[in-house]
């Protein structure tokens, strides 16, 4: 018997902690006044505090048996609304869940505010607990509806407060008045009443329109229309609409402006009521020579300029002179036409500031048609243009390097493109990707790589010119127009300063860091007339950087657009394939090199595509890891192999083992396959040592939690690990041991060109050594020759794999050609049927 007793006192002071924290923040919330509710939507158990119930009326009975009905206590008006966003909330849509609605108490309602937050949700996003408070805010709607009534009975206009179905709810003394009803009278009346035949035989679906529209609507409606009296009489009125939501209800704020003195006294009027719209912003009224005549106060808080000092004067007083003899021009030839004129314009004020401002010019004329005034009605907005100004670079522009982001790139590319093709020029786009700036990010953190993207777009914009554009589309991804080029060594010669720029060192506080980049580049109109196809056509060449080595630039071929759709083809095919049962398992053999014996073999992974016939792993493999597809195709890869160890374990060798890849795709954080496949084996009879586990050294650097987590299960379990292709990237030497790993593999790059004169050979001695030495075995990959068996076994190394022993070969075939003794244990044959591992080795081999 065996077990494992684990010390699980931090986890229970955690859990102390946790339980005294969340009766402080009962306790506080309690004491505040709010309610405290805490759900657990997995039972439907909800827990209720003393003040929760008190304020939602429950009893002790209420809470235990009744709480699932607590929806029919809800007012019908607002179920739908709450229901609707506590639904948005549980399916993690918002942030926090928050609801003012009303609930039966006693024989009336009383307002509350439900605030709830989801604090626990299972690995799919649902919702598993809820906890919130109730707070009474019955007083606080009173004192807002009382404060409604008196804005509304304060109101020097006459104004109503209107429900959706037109009924009035409120209403000062001025609109009873002018309606000619007493206060009660126009309380008990619908507003469509207030409407003459044969317009109100349409108000109620106006009305109706008007509020079912958009409750963000951004400014009041205005209307002219003739209204009803009491008495039967009728009246031109002005009215203006404020949409307003009441107690969760949608209604109206209307103003009443009783318009029939202005339509009697319109020239008159047309005056008045356009200083009494101008309150708050400068009035100026001039005569029909431009001379000043009056102004309010208003203009002389924003220009300087007393009464005293303008009156006489001409309007050009304030002239900026900003704008040339054309803006004039046409603002004089709308004022002769229409007698109108409003835009934007530069002025000055007296202290010779220059502001920006918002002005509307109107004309008054006598009977004649004459004119007589010009009513100037002008605002301030140099504030509102630096906020525009400010969005506009927030929407085009990336915050982080304050280059054009991909939004204004896309715009500079489209007038690019027109200019050259109007000029018949042409222009080069560049797609740039920092090389492995992961790295950075990962080692130094991500504050130092946004240091670090700063500097590399202030060295890009100093490879170009002023003319060109650098922008960041994203991550560590920039591109750059060349305009205008005159030839090809444009291209090459920015390309290459973009080289050498980046190539140089970058300061990251106490570090030096070291990147490069990849570049493609793509021509129009050689390579393409659309920016579509330029942006794709620059990314095939930025790949095939990539796929050179990185750290240098690619042109566009028609190749390269070749290569990406057979890539696309291949792509869409694979994620049938596994479907199809177009896969299927070889295995080759893993040869004790002291003995000549075999206890293992490699699983390894072919492809048969029913056009293309086999398609190289290395082909295939990648493009698995891009698409995520490697995590079911490795599930389906670590099964086959379970079930065929499983028989070749019953059936021949109860100690055989056979070894499956696993890529680092599949390591990640939401990948959970490690317990399914371990649990398969179990399922299967299978001990942990029937399986070893390959992977690459680069992904014992790069370990996070979800990797150790991986790592430590495979070894808890007895499960082997084997780092494959060792010796092509970097390792740790600590974390070879941290995470128990059983078997280097040299890579057969070292293996290939092995002699005894070579360093390479030095370097599998090294390799050996030091495994060894860290209490690992060795497995040389790639062994074709007997010279490099021979070395290899001299030099210690424990095992040896290639094809000097056999090709990989499917199940039957490996079975066929190697026989049952094989798995048994006796001496295995070699690559040939007619021969035999053991002549290999010098001679019959002795069984252990």
């Amino acid at each position: 018997m065996c077990g494992i007793s684990t010390d699980i006192s931090e986890r229970k002071a955690a859990e102390k902690l946790i339980k005294e924290s969340e009766r402080r923040w009962k306790f506080a919330l309690e004491s505040g006044g709010d309610g405290v509710w805490d759900w657990d939507l997995t039972s439907g158990k909800v827990f209720l505090s003393p003040r929760c119930m008190e304020i939602l009326n429950f009893s002790e009975q209420d809470s235990r048996n009744n709480f699932r009905e607590w929806e029919t206590t809800i007012h019908p008006e607002d179920s739908p609304k709450l229901m609707a966003d506590l639904q948005t909330h549980l399916d993690n849509l918002s942030e926090r869940f928050s609801n003012e609605h009303r609930v039966r108490f006693g024989d009336g309602w009383r307002w509350i505010l439900t605030r709830g937050l989801v604090i626990e949700r299972d690995a799919n996003g649902k919702a598993l607990r809820m906890i919130g408070t109730q707070t009474d805010i019955s007083e606080r709607k009173q004192l807002q509806w009382l404060q409604m009534e008196r804005i509304v009975r304060g109101s020097p206009e006459p104004t109503l407060l209107v429900a959706a179905d037109g009924s009035i709810l409120l209403a000062n003394q001025p609109a009873a008045t002018v309606f000619r009803y007493t206060l009660d009278g126009l309380l008990g009346c619908n507003v469509d009443d207030l409407v003459p035949f044969p317009a109100s035989l349409n108000h109620a679906a106006l009305r109706e329109k008007f509020m079912r529209e958009d409750k963000a609507r951004p400014m009041s409606a205005n209307r002219l229309l003739w209204a009803l009296r009491a008495d039967g009489s009728q009246f031109p009125v002005e009215i203006s609409l404020n949409p307003l939501e009441v107690n969760n209800q949608r209604t109206v704020l209307v103003s009443v402006h009783d318009i029939s003195e202005r339509k009697r006294l319109e020239r008159d009027m047309q005056l008045m009521a356009m200083i009494h719209k101008a309150i708050g912003e400068a009035v100026m009224v001039a005569d029909a020579d431009n001379r000043i005549l009056a102004i309010n106060d208003a203009f002389t808080q924003l220009t300087g300029y007393t009464e005293e000092e303008v009156v006489g004067k001409s309007t050009d007083i304030l002239k900026s002179g900003r704008h040339g003899p054309d803006f004039y021009q046409h603002m004089w030839h709308s004022l002769m036409q229409t007698g109108h004129w409003q835009g934007e314009i530069w002025n000055k004020r007296k202290n010779g500031e220059i502001y920006h401002e918002w002005l509307v010019i109107n004309s008054i004329y006598s009977e004649r048609g004459e004119l007589e005034r010009r009513v100037a009605m002008f605002s301030e907005i140099t504030e509102q243009k630096h906020i525009e100004q400010a969005i506009w670079r927030q929407a085009n522009f990336d915050p982080l390097t304050d280059l054009a982001n991909r939004r204004m790139f896309q715009d500079r590319l489209n007038q690019e493109i027109k200019k050259a093709a109007r000029d018949r020029n042409s222009l080069a786009v560049m797609l740039l990707d920092l090389d492995r700036f992961k790295e950075i990010n990962d080692t130094l953190g991500h504050g130092m790589g946004d240091v670090l993207l700063k500097e590399a777009a202030n060295r890009l914009l100093g490879c170009v010119r002023e003319v060109d554009t650098v922008a960041r589309l994203g991550g560590d991804e920039f591109t750059i127009i060349l305009g205008e080029l005159e030839s090809e060594s444009d291209t090459d010669r920015v390309a290459q300063a973009i080289l050498h720029s980046l190539s140089e060192p970058f300061r990251l506080g106490e570090e030096l860091a070291y990147i490069s980049v990849s570049i493609g580049i793509t021509l129009y109109p050689q390579d393409a007339a659309t920016p579509e196809q330029l942006m794709k056509n620059a990314d095939q060449a930025m790949y095939n950087a990539k796929q050179q080595g990185r750290n240098r630039y690619s042109y566009f071929t028609a190749e390269m657009e070749q290569v990406a759709q057979n890539r696309m083809r291949l792509t869409n095919d694979l994620r049938l394939a596994l479907v199809n049962g177009e896969f299927e398992l070889n295995y080759q053999p893993v040869v004790d090199l002291a003995t000549g014996f075999m206890h293992k073999a490699e699983a390894l992974l072919r492809w048969h595509h029913p056009k293309r016939g086999m398609v190289s792993p290395a082909e295939f493999i990648p493009l698995a890891e891009e698409t995520g597809l490697i995590v079911d195709i490795g599930d389906w890869v670590f099964r086959v192999a379970a079930q065929q160890i499983a028989l070749w374990r019953a059936s021949h060798a109860p100690d055989f083992k056979i070894s499956v890849n696993k890529s680092p795709v599949q390591f990640a954080r939401h990948n959970r396959g490690d317990s399914q496949w371990l649990a398969y084996m179990q399922s299967l009879g299978l001990a942990g040592q029937a399986i070893v586990i390959e992977i690459t050294e680069g992904l014992l650097l790069d370990a996070d939690h979800a990797v150790r987590d991986h790592l430590y299960a495979y070894r808890d379990a007895g499960v082997q690990v084997a780092i494959d292709d060792f010796g092509t990237g970097y390792s740790s030497l600590s974390y070879l041991k941290k995470f128990d790993i059983d078997y280097l593999k040299i890579d057969q790059s070292f293996v290939r060109n092995l002699d005894s004169d070579t360093s390479d050979l030095i370097l599998c001695e090294a390799i050996i050594v030091m495994a060894h030495k860290l209490g690992l075995k060795v497995v040389a990959e790639g062994i074709e020759t007997q010279t490099q068996m021979e070395l290899l076994r001299a030099a210690g190394c424990d095992f040896g794999q290639g094809y000097l022993f056999s090709k990989p070969l499917a199940a039957a075939e490996f079975v066929h050609l190697f026989g049952t003794n094989l798995l048994a244990g006796q001496t295995a044959p070699a690559a040939r049927a007619d021969s035999s591992i053991a002549k290999l080795f010098g001679g019959e081999q002795r069984r252990d």
